[in-house]
């Protein structure tokens, strides 16, 4: 099942940060105490962020 909250890891390890509006090193992202869970995998395939939702539920979240 896809979830709308994932947000995809490029190959090269940079993931689209919904708090700074731009792009991050995931490893950033797996320091950061808005964090929710990863794909598992290392390095991550996906991760969930918590201020994706809430940028969500503000209608401020641009699909990817």
């Amino acid at each position: 099942m896809v979830s709308l909250d994932r947000i995809a890891v490029s190959s090269e390890g940079v993931v689209l940060c919904p708090l700074r509006d731009g792009r991050v090193n995931v490893a950033f992202c797996l320091t950061c105490q808005r964090l929710e869970r990863t794909s598992g995998e290392t390095p991550p395939a996906y991760i969930v962020c918590d201020a994706r939702e809430v940028v969500g539920w503000l209608g401020l979240d641009a699909p990817d």
